[in-house]
Formats: C-alpha cells, sequence, structure tokens
C-alpha cells in the first residue's frame, strides 16, 4: 500500500497537465505564449527554485552549521533582487532560451559556449534530481530505488512532452504549496513535540568563512544568470511583469529560506553526526513515526520534481533551439524524451549524484558569469 501511495502521488502530475490549452507553435510550446500572469509565474518560478539541492542543502547545512546556512537562499534573494533593478535591460523578445538570447545580444561565440556549458550541466542535474527521487522512496516499504527513479522520470517526462511549459507551470504550484505546508508542518511539530532529544541543541561547527563566500557567491550568480529563472521570465509579456514576479519570488524565497533553515537548526538535537542529508526523513519519523517520515518526504519529493522538470525543459529546448538549429515543437518533445533516458541513466549508474548539484552549479557560474553579464547587461558583444 505504501508503494502504491507513491507510484499514484507521482502519477498525478501527468494528470494534471491534461486538459491544458495546447498551441501548434514552438513559443506556445517553451514560453507559454509569452502571455502568462506575474503572481503564477512567480509561484512557478519559487517551486523551481526550492529543489532538492536548495532544499535539502539548506537544511543539511543549518544541522551543522546553524542559523548561518540561511546565506544559501538568502543568497538567492539578493540574486532575484538584483535582477529586478536590471531586468529592463535585457533583450527577451523572439527568445526561446537564454544561449538563443545571448546569441542575439552578445554573438554567436557565446551562444555555443553558453550552450554547450548549460546542456551536460543541466542533463546532469536532472540526474541528480532524480536519484534524490529514488531515495526518497525509501520510507515507503523500502521501495527499490530503480522503481521510483524510473516512475519519477516518466511522470515528470510525460506532462513534459505533452505540455511543455504549460504544464510545467501547473505542477510547480501545487508543488510549491505542499512543500512549504508540509515544511510548516514539521517546523510546529519540531516546537511542541514530546521526544526527548538525543544530541546537543546547538551546532558544534562553524562554517568556514571560504565556504561561505563560495556559496555567496555561488548561488547568488545562479539566481541572477540561472537559465531556469530565465525561462520562466520569457512567459511574461513585459518588463514591468518581469520586474514584479522577480520581487514576489524574491519575498516568498526569503520566507521559505527561513522555514528551511529553521527546521534544519531545530533538528540538531535529534540527529547523530552524518544524519544531516537525511533530515527532512529521519525527524519526521522520529516525531511521529513511519507515516509522518512518508508524508513529509512527499514534500520533499515535490521540491524535487519541481526543479527536475523545469531544468528538462530547459535543456531539451537548448538542445533543439540552439545546437540542431530547430525551432520545431516536435524536435523539442523528441530531445525532451532522449534527454530524459540520459539523465535517468546517470541517476541509475551512479546512484548518488546530489553531491554534484553544487559543483555543476559552480561551474556554471565560473564558467558564463562574465560573458553573459556582459552581453546581457552591458550590451557588449564577444568578439566572434
Amino acid at each position: 500500500m505504501e508503494l502504491a501511495l507513491l507510484l499514484l502521488f507521482l502519477a498525478l502530475h501527468p494528470l494534471a497537465a491534461i486538459g491544458l490549452r495546447k498551441g501548434t507553435g514552438v513559443e506556445d510550446f517553451v514560453v507559454a505564449g509569452r502571455s502568462s500572469r506575474p503572481g503564477l509565474v512567480a509561484l512557478s518560478l519559487l517551486a523551481t527554485m526550492l529543489g532538492a539541492s536548495a532544499v535539502i542543502g539548506t537544511a543539511s547545512l543549518a544541522s551543522r552549521y546553524g542559523w548561518v546556512a540561511f546565506v544559501w537562499l538568502g543568497a538567492g534573494v539578493l540574486g532575484l533582487s538584483l535582477l529586478a533593478l536590471l531586468v529592463h535591460r535585457v533583450p527577451f523578445e523572439k527568445s526561446l532560451s537564454l544561449p538563443d538570447m545571448l546569441g542575439k545580444a552578445g554573438g554567436s561565440t557565446v551562444k555555443w559556449v553558453s550552450a554547450l556549458v548549460i546542456l551536460p550541466a543541466w542533463v546532469g542535474i536532472v540526474g541528480a534530481q532524480l536519484s534524490a527521487a529514488g531515495r526518497l522512496g525509501a520510507p515507503f516499504a523500502d521501495a527499490p530505488f530503480f522503481v521510483v527513479a524510473g516512475a519519477a522520470t516518466l511522470a515528470i517526462g510525460s506532462y513534459v512532452v505533452v505540455a511543455g511549459q504549460r504544464g510545467v507551470m501547473r505542477t510547480d504550484r501545487s508543488q510549491i504549496f505542499l512543500l512549504l505546508f508540509l515544511l510548516l508542518v514539521l517546523l510546529v511539530g519540531l516546537q511542541g513535540n514530546d521526544v526527548a532529544p538525543s544530541a546537543p541543541s546547538s551546532p558544534t561547527e562553524d562554517l568556514p568563512p571560504s565556504l561561505f563566500f563560495d556559496i555567496l557567491l555561488g548561488a547568488g550568480f545562479a539566481y541572477f544568470i540561472g537559465p531556469d529563472i530565465y525561462s520562466r521570465l520569457f512567459t511574461l509579456p513585459t518588463p514591468e511583469a518581469r520586474r514584479r514576479t522577480l520581487l514576489f519570488a524574491a519575498g516568498g524565497l526569503l520566507v521559505a529560506a527561513f522555514l528551511v533553515t529553521a527546521v534544519g537548526v531545530l533538528s540538531i538535537p535529534y540527529l547523530a553526526p552524518g544524519e544531516g542529508d537525511s533530515l527532512l526523513i529521519l525527524v519526521p519519523t522520529k516525531l511521529w513515526g513511519p507515516w509522518g517520515g512518508r508524508i513529509i518526504s512527499l514534500g520533499v519529493l515535490a521540491a524535487v520534481l519541481s526543479s527536475a522538470d523545469t531544468c528538462l525543459l530547459t535543456a531539451a529546448t537548448i538542445l533543439s533551439v540552439d545546437v540542431l538549429n530547430s525551432r520545431r515543437t516536435r524536435t523539442v518533445r523528441v530531445s525532451a524524451v532522449v534527454l530524459a533516458l540520459v539523465s535517468l541513466a546517470i541517476a541509475l549508474w551512479f546512484g548518488d549524484v546530489i553531491k554534484t548539484l553544487l559543483l555543476a552549479y559552480t561551474l556554471y557560474t565560473c564558467g558564463l558569469a562574465v560573458p553573459m553579464v556582459s552581453a546581457l547587461f552591458l550590451h557588449r558583444p564577444l568578439p566572434a
């Protein structure tokens, strides 16, 4: 019954895309016809940002270092706020992807370089999210890793291929509400529980200054120039709508940052050394028994799926539009199927690829920060 519940939860995601209005052009499929509303896009953007790396990573850091772990998502708030101030300078019109826009603003060199950096990194990130999904099946009667990872791949691949950006944004809205609600429930439970703590109630380590600044700069720039951020901004019709969306998303991320960090800090007394990466499953299980862990794991799984689907659509669009030079909806759909299978293979082959997430973002930021800022905000093309 537990495994059936998990598979039913995954099956609800593609079902949510059934009945959506579907256009025939690639713009409708990839950027939702550029007719979305700021509030709804902000919710989708927030769901995308609160993926496995953000939620699990921040909570784990907080269980080791305390409130200073707020820097991970706090850097995202700063990145979004800075982008809101400068977004009017970015030429979004008629572009379908970040490399596509960079090519128009900065020349063919930066287009190809960005596409060849983003594509493999984002496929690896989807693989990492699928790996996290597979591990989140553990509380459900020891569900086999490959079964849950495969079911998650089938779920997100289905609605990405069927409904494109509209399907991604529709599922994001329900995913973000579920995640925030369950985090709030866990936070309240940690404050009012009667379980005897098994460890000291304060962090025993100090966050190294070098790691603090690595997170601040790496994560901050990822939110400032991240392909998934821009994939949502492409769906909006005007610069003012983009600015409002970014400000709404920054405010929501600030609230989420507090919730996730607080959960990590309050979980410290209930964790043994080395259990921080699994605290979002272990702590609810200690508080409320096996079903507590299962229910909270569904919220974390929703966060994983909300990032995986966006990364998959982003990578498929880049492969089709920028690498294969095709602006056909069918090509984007086929690309999504191929990349979903490649991502699943990565998850099954490497298993624990979740640790590659921060590395992927760091390499992306270091490799593209200067040329992207130059092209998008200073309007200075790189030499061909």
